[in-house]
């Protein structure tokens, strides 16, 4: 039967969730929004030490919708008397009825005059409504019982001299009986030295721990538990217990020491050989290395109790210098002393990371008092290198400019060289360093000698090249400008010539003499070239002497790669 409170009913129990009255006598006054709240069982009986769930229902009535909010109240109920409700918000549109659960203390008075536990329901802009839930106080079942096991997948325990373990035991109630269990462990079985005691309880599951004193003696074991309690026939439960020796254990790295580079990463492996039975955990940790280097262990740094070796990770930073460096590598677990061992690092000084090639010219590359000549510098990247590089030149002396073009370079095999002699200049051979300097700090260097020439008028020319780099596809052609300038009216005519020209490419001239202008060089790479940079020269000479020549390169790209400015 549903028992019912009803807004309608100003709180009255009725058999309804509406208003009872017929249509014919209810008042002709607008209808008011309201709630009911009705049990499915009222009263409900409940023995001694046992508990029982009523489901709660809530009728929204005259077109209420908004949430409703169940609370109970047991301060009027009979002593021993206790209950609950679970999710007591029930949200607008929630249907779903609320269980309570009302428990009954093995110290209630039985009686079969119903306790009421008083249930309310309120929601915003209704009147609150009261049930009061009946509970009749019966005497516990006669013939209570329980029975003991392992939790879980638990059969025994295991614990160290010197150290403590636990083992969780359930008890499974029966017959009405409620009441608390007690744990002894009996004398007879337990080992010397060993204490067994009743630890906490977690509804049906009580933790019993274990203690085994230094003076325990190691071996296999069947200790009898025994669970007692009131008005109950005690039981027992055999524990398999084995008690293991302290053991202990060593560590110990490579016996010669390990090879690092800087700027990279080790792993070296530290051993554990553990003896005399020894199970447990190993917490490591490292010091002694020198400043920048990081030391890491595996992620958890510690070992299982079968593990027999760690990783130890060493992280070198690029500008470490070389040497050997020793590493403490410590070990700790509880109750045991801490064990160390040494390990040796040799660090080799990190490489740069790219080489400088040869220039592209023959011979010394020649520059034109009052002119400029670039230079291509080649750049070869060791495998995996790919940080910046910056990219300088200073001259000390006066009228001879020495750039780079560009100043830095993130992945381009060349960079361009830019020399100018002013007009004043001092013809001789001047050396052009160039430095290069990686993100890391580390830097390379080299050298090359320039001869500078004046404005003789028996050369009568000078080429004066492109401005930007060439580039052509593998099986492609692409073309360039040289401008041949006249400097003297002495020499006619100059006769051109392209010279040590790279294998791979082929060049051509479209006229071999000019007066002066520009000729136009067709350069075409073959299909099978390489990427790469590849060298030529442009050579001239008149009636009266050798014109300067002009070093030339281009760039080689793979077939199928699309290069700027070439078909």
């Amino acid at each position: 039967m549903l028992a019912v409170a009803g807004a309608a009913a100003c709180g009255d129990r009725s058999a309804g969730v509406t208003d009872p009255r017929t249509p014919s006598d209810a008042p002709s006054a607008a209808v008011v929004p309201g709630i009911a709240i009705g049990a499915d069982s009222n009263p409900v009986s409940i023995a001694r030490g046992a508990s029982a769930t009523v489901n709660v229902r809530v009728a929204r009535i005259s077109g209420f919708t908004g949430a409703v909010t169940l609370a109970v109240d047991t301060t009027g109920s009979a002593r021993g008397i206790r209950a609950t409700i679970a999710n007591a918000t029930i949200a607008a549109g929630d249907t779903a009825a609320r269980a309570v659960t009302i428990t009954v203390d093995t110290t209630a008075t039985v009686s079969t005059t119903p306790a009421s536990v008083r249930i309310t329901a309120s929601g915003t802009g209704v009147t609150t409504q009261t049930l009061l839930l009946g509970v009749v106080v019966t005497a516990a079942p006669t013939g209570g019982a329980f029975t003991l096991g392992f939790a879980g997948t638990t059969t025994g325990s295991t614990v160290v001299v010197g150290q403590s373990g636990t083992v969780r035991v359930v008890v499974r109630r029966t017959g009405g009986f409620t009441g608390p269990v007690t744990f002894t462990a009996d004398s007879a079985g337990r080992p010397a030295n060993v204490t067994i005691t009743q630890g906490a309880t977690v509804g049906d599951t009580v933790t019993l721990n274990i203690a085994a004193a230094s003076g325990a003696t190691p071996g296999n074991y069947t200790v009898t538990l025994r669970g007692t309690g009131t008005g109950v026939t005690a039981q027992t439960l055999a524990l398999p217990l084995t008690v293991s020796p302290v053991g202990t254990f060593t560590v110990a790295g490579p016996t010669t020491a390990t090879s690092a580079t800087a700027g990279t990463t080790v792993s070296i492996p530290i051993r554990v050989a553990r003896t005399g039975g020894f199970g447990s955990r190993v917490a490591f940790t490292a010091t002694g290395a020198p400043a920048g280097v990081t030391l890491t262990f595996d992620s958890t740094a510690r070992v299982g109790t079968t593990d027999t070796t760690v990783t130890l990770r060493v992280t070198l930073p690029a500008t470490l210098a070389a040497g050997t460096y020793p590493i403490t590598v410590s070990a700790v677990t509880p109750g045991l002393a801490a064990q160390t061992t040494t390990v040796n690092l040799t660090v080799a000084a990190a490489g740069v990371g790219f080489t400088f090639g040869s220039p592209l010219f023959v011979g010394n590359p020649v520059v034109l008092a009052s002119a400029t000549n670039v230079i291509t510098l080649p750049i070869n990247r060791t495998a995996g290198f790919t940080d910046p590089i910056a990219f300088s030149s200073t001259s000390t002396v006066s009228g001879f400019d020495v750039s780079v073009s560009p100043a830095t370079r993130n992945g381009a095999e060349v960079v361009n060289v830019g020399i100018t002699a002013s007009g004043d200049l001092e013809a001789g051979v001047y050396p052009v360093t160039v430095t290069a300097t990686t993100t890391g700090g580390r830097t390379l260097t080299t050298t090359f000698n320039v001869t500078v020439v004046r404005n003789n008028p028996s050369f009568g020319f000078q080429f004066v090249g492109p401005t930007t780099p060439l580039t052509v596809r593998a099986g492609g052609t692409t073309t360039a400008t040289v401008t041949v300038q006249r400097i003297s009216i002495i020499a006619p005519t100059a006769y051109l010539n392209v010279t040590n020209v790279a294998r791979g490419i082929t060049v051509t001239l479209d006229r071999n003499t000019t007066a002066e202008g520009t000729v136009t060089l067709t350069i075409t790479a073959d299909a099978t070239a390489l990427p790469g940079v590849y060298a030529f020269q442009l050579t001239g000479a008149t009636e009266r002497g050798v014109i300067p020549p002009l070093n030339m390169s281009v760039t080689v790209t793979a077939a199928g790669t699309t290069t700027t400015g070439n078909p």
